[in-house]
Order: C-alpha cells, then sequence, then structure tokens
C-alpha cells in the first residue's frame, strides 16, 4: 500500500501474469490518516488484467502491519483473453474471503 496524498492509498497486486490495482482509502472512521493495524481500507479495482472493465470493491481490515483480510466483490464485468478466457465474453459475479500473511 502507497499513500497517493493524505488518506487515498494505491497498491498493485501481481500474482504470476496477473495485474490489478486498487484504489483506497481509509473508513469514514478512521480519523488516524494511516494505515496501521486495526485499520479498514475501502478500495476499488481500476485496472485488473482479467476484465477489460473491473466492477470491484475491497474492504481490507488489517490484524496486523503484515496481516490481513480481504472482502472481495466482483460485480458484472467483461473479460479479457487473460487466463483462456474469451474477450468481451461477461463475467459472474463473486464474493470472497480471502486471509494474508507478508512474508
Amino acid at each position: 500500500v502507497s499513500m497517493i496524498s493524505p488518506v487515498w492509498y494505491h497498491t498493485n497486486i501481481t500474482s504470476g501474469e496477473f495485474h490489478e490495482q486498487e484504489y483506497c482509502t481509509l473508513e469514514p472512521s478512521d480519523h488516524s490518516g494511516k494505515v496501521q493495524a486495526g485499520s479498514t481500507l475501502l478500495c476499488v479495482t481500476g485496472v485488473r488484467s482479467d476484465q477489460e472493465d473491473p466492477h470491484v470493491t475491497v474492504t481490507v481490515n488489517y490484524d496486523t502491519c503484515d496481516s490481513w483480510t480481504k472482502v472481495i466483490q466482483a460485480t458484472a464485468a467483461h473479460a479479457t483473453d487473460f487466463g483462456g478466457a474469451t474477450a468481451g465474453d461477461p463475467t459472474d459475479p463473486a464474493l470472497c474471503r480471502v486471509s494474508c500473511v507478508k512474508n
């Protein structure tokens, strides 16, 4: 997570050929101005390598600075040629919960 400006953040996520950029802000009740243990970020996806027009919102809860849980809500979008999909095909909505640990 890198700060764009006070209370606005940007993340770059890569895994193999997959790439995603998220734009985030702290939840409205958090007036700390920084991401720390206990923080919750509210994010939208700006770019995803597997979607032409991403419609993804993400809530990130930081348990510690090196451990967080993401709830990812992907609504209707259109696929790219990534991962064997056919460009322009609609994608299915999805709701996922992912726990992450930085190593």
